[in-house]
């Protein structure tokens, strides 16, 4: 389990709620659940979603995380996005990788949808994989 987030914390079909259980994912190294964690447009267009997951995050131990709004000198732009469907949540992250240790800010978008390329209100929240790739430092 990572350290600062706990799976059993999570109540409702909240972002927080479906971010939490990804990393608690890629802490646990299961690259299945991430993929099927993830933005279903992106998983389902993606070739091999699982394998590509594990290369880009399989190199990371993450060790710590804490979710939480994005800072607003760092957000992205929201304004043509309904917050019923895609929402930005701001991790800080501590991870292990080789003997290093790191400590970041990922800001990670998540989208809400009833299928592939069909945002809607009363779809499914699922991880955008490269909005969790870039890193800030802290």
């Amino acid at each position: 389990m990572l350290k600062g987030l706990d799976p059993k914390d999570c109540v409702g079909d909240t972002p927080e709620s479906a971010l939490t259980l990804w990393l608690d994912a890629w802490a646990s190294r299961n690259f299945r659940q991430m993929s099927e964690l993830s933005q279903m447009t992106w998983r389902e267009t993606t070739p091999k979603p699982v394998k590509l997951l594990k290369a880009w995050f399989g190199f990371k131990t993450p060790l710590e995380a804490s979710i939480g709004p994005v800072r607003a000198a760092r957000a992205r732009s929201l304004a043509v996005l309904r917050e019923d469907v895609a929402k930005d949540v701001g991790v800080t992250l501590t991870y292990r990788r080789g003997e290093e240790v790191f400590h970041v800010i990922l800001r990670v978008r998540l989208i809400r949808e009833v299928g592939v390329r069909k945002p809607s209100p009363d779809g499914i929240w699922g991880v955008n994989p490269l909005s969790a790739l870039r890193e800030e430092t802290r």
